[in-house]
């Protein structure tokens, strides 16, 4: 049975978050999954962004592990505005991260989001997505602890059901079913098929006309 591939979001910088990043990665394997990152298992020659959307097109779910890796020592939020605010001393991680986050989100794979303590959490690392990141001292420790352990798999386990749920029983498919299940784009797909089709159909038919009334 092939593993399922899980894209691994990842930018550590120190011995420790690769350590970490690569037991997070046995950790899956363990489970039947094979890890993806672009730039470190997945290499090709088109831009970072259109491997990490072609990678991420192949994977089943996706886990973000969102390190410390910018300081803001001193930054202004909103300026010339009556809103601006002075900022110091903020934790950002790298931008693959939201990145690579948006586009599974987007293709409503299942998130497993682990975010650094103190890193400033906004876009795909808040709840405003409606998932629960992980907070915590992301370190050898943790990834042997209750919570990850039980978050894991829980997540694992909503990833079965969503895989469950992407298989379709081609028999039980009612013309109905796939007459609505069909977008405009696959619509016009059928159409040129069907229109081709015609076309040599009428076209064999009227020279198989032709060569009986020369015989």
């Amino acid at each position: 049975m092939a593993k399922r591939k899980i894209y691994l979001s990842q930018g550590p910088y120190t011995d420790l978050h690769r350590r970490v990043c690569d037991k997070i990665g046995e950790l899956l394997e363990a489970r039947g999954c094979e890890p993806v990152t672009v730039g470190q298992n997945a290499y090709g020659i088109k831009s970072t962004v259109e491997q990490v959307r072609k990678n991420m097109n192949a994977c089943s779910g996706a886990v973000v592990v969102a390190f410390r890796r910018f300081r803001l020592a001193e930054a202004v939020e909103k300026p010339g505005t009556p809103d601006e605010k002075s900022i110091s001393g903020r934790f950002l991680p790298t931008v693959w991260n939201h990145l690579e986050a948006t586009f599974a989100y987007g293709r409503n794979l299942p998130l497993l989001i682990l975010v650094e303590q103190g890193v400033y959490q906004e876009g795909m690392l808040s709840e405003k997505t409606g998932l629960r990141p992980i907070v915590a001292d992301l370190d050898m420790k943790f990834l042997k602890s209750e919570e990850f352990t039980k978050t894991l798999e829980d997540w694992l386990e909503h990833l079965d059901k969503q895989s469950e749920r992407s298989v379709v029983n081609i028999e039980a498919l009612r013309p109905h079913d796939i007459f609505h299940s069909l977008s405009i784009k696959q619509w016009c797909a059928v159409g040129g098929v069907v229109v081709a089709l015609l076309t040599f159909i009428v076209t064999t038919a009227f020279w198989m006309g032709t060569i009986s009334a020369k015989l």
